[in-house]
This record gives C-alpha cells, structure tokens and sequence, in this order.
C-alpha cells in the first residue's frame, strides 16, 4: 500500500492517528501549504518521497528500507533519527539536522546524496560499515559537521564540501576517489586510512585548513591489478606544512603538494 499527497494547495496538515505501516511509498509532492505530518503510531514506511512541500514540523521515528529521498523543502525541518535506511537523498531543503541508522551494508546499499541544503548543520550516518556506492556532502551549512562514526570502507566516490567538522574515526580503505574540497575546518584527521585501491585523494581549496593528520597512509593506488591514484594536497592556503608518515611509500600517479608549504 501506498499513500500519496499531491498537488494540493490548500492542506496545511496531514494527520493519521492509527496508521502504523506504509508497505509501498508515502510521497507528498507539490503541496506548497503543507507544514506539519503527522503520523503517530507509523513506524515503517517502504520509501519515502517528499517533494516542494515547505514542512516545519516532522517528528515521527520512522524505518525505511528502500529509501528517503527529500527535496525542496523550504521552511527549516528538523528531524529524528531515522532507522533501516538504504539510500538517501536530501536535496534543496531547509533542514536543519539529519541522523541515519542505515540498515544494510554491501549490495543492500544505494547512494547517499545530501546537497545543497544551506541550513543543514548536522549530519550523522550511523551503522554503515561499507558504502558501496556515491557517498556526496556538499554545499550545506559551511558550519556543518558531518559524521560516518562506522565506515569501515568505501568502495565508490567519496566527496565532502562545506563542512566545518568532518568525523570519519574508522575509515581505512577506499575503492574510489575521496575528495575533500572547499570545506571551513581547521584540522583534518584520517586516523586509520591506509590505502585507496583506485582513484585519487584529493585535499583541496580548504582555505582555513592548518593542521592535516594522514598517519596510518600506506599508499593511493597499486601497481598489482587495481588502479591508478594521485595523493593531491592542493591550494589549502593556511597550510604551511605537511610530512607524510613513515608507512606512506607510493602515489601510483603522483604525489602533488601544491599552495603556501613552508616546508
């Protein structure tokens, strides 16, 4: 079962008091008066869609397994915690807060887009050990912290822009590019990456970046049946110097140190 609310210019609420489950999609699309949903005792919901609809209000705890996919809400939103997500897409909206249980990792997993949100200032993706596919963070609030306490491993792209704090205290492999770009923080730590099988590392055009702390980096790329990579530390103009660790030994394509380096 599905429910749809759509093109719509006159509701202002919706509200169901005993609905507990949406096995098929809820989608509120094209209701530019809706401010507040209300479903108390739901609970799962198979995927939801929400689309020009300027809420203010959304406070249920809800479980999707197929998916979140918001865009273009106006007016500031913040959320709970949803549980058992698969794939995110939160595009456009005033949101203010965001925190994810994710429920599976490997094949199980889609992509996770949350751009362009201006007012998004917290995002959290708890649970997700290995994102197999296009994890992307970028042009939210510049005083966003941006959270992934659990990945363990990236095995497609991985790019982060305007972010205050970045917290990625697990990551230690990756399969794809990680592209850190344009963010507003100081300090920078990859604790445990180690190694990107193909693709490039790229640490660029963070303009208040000071501090940058790689110290298990073992290599980006390989000779041996992967890919290319280039290690790239580029135009982060408050950065004065860096020293790469004793473990780091090779960039397949280079290594590429370029701005302000004193030393």
């Amino acid at each position: 079962m599905s429910l749809i609310f759509r093109n719509n210019d006159r509701i202002r609420e919706v509200v169901g008091e005993k609905l507990e489950e949406i096995t098929g999609t809820l989608t509120i699309e094209s209701m530019p008066q809706l401010k507040r949903l209300r479903f108390p005792r739901l609970k799962s919901v198979g995927r939801v869609f929400i689309h020009n609809a300027p809420l203010t209000e959304l406070t249920e705890n809800w479980s999707s397994g197929k998916g979140i996919t918001i865009t273009s809400t106006i007016d500031t939103l913040s959320t709970p915690t949803w549980t058992n997500i698969t794939k995110i897409n939160i595009r456009n909206t005033g949101i203010t807060a965001v925190a994810f249980n994710c429920a599976a990792d490997g094949d199980e997993a889609g992509n996770i887009e949350i751009v362009e949100n201006p007012s998004l200032k917290a995002i959290a993706v708890h649970g997700l050990a290995e994102a197999p596919m296009l994890t992307k963070i970028t042009q939210n609030s510049p005083q966003s912290e941006v959270s992934f306490p659990d990945l363990i491993n990236s095995s497609w792209d991985l790019e982060i822009s305007s972010a205050e704090t970045i917290n990625l205290p697990n990551l230690g492999t990756a399969h794809g590019n990680i592209t850190l770009h344009d963010n507003t923080f100081k300090k920078l730590s990859l604790p445990l990456l180690r190694f990107l099988d193909s693709g490039d590392l790229t640490i660029s055009n963070n303009e208040r970046l000071e501090q940058l702390d790689l110290p298990a980096l073992e290599r980006v790329g390989t000779f041996y049946g992967g890919g290319g990579g280039a290690l790239r530390i580029e135009d982060n103009s408050a950065l004065k110097s860096w020293s790469a660790p004793q473990s780091y030994t090779h960039a397949y394509d280079g290594t590429w140190l370029t701005g302000n380096f004193a030393k």
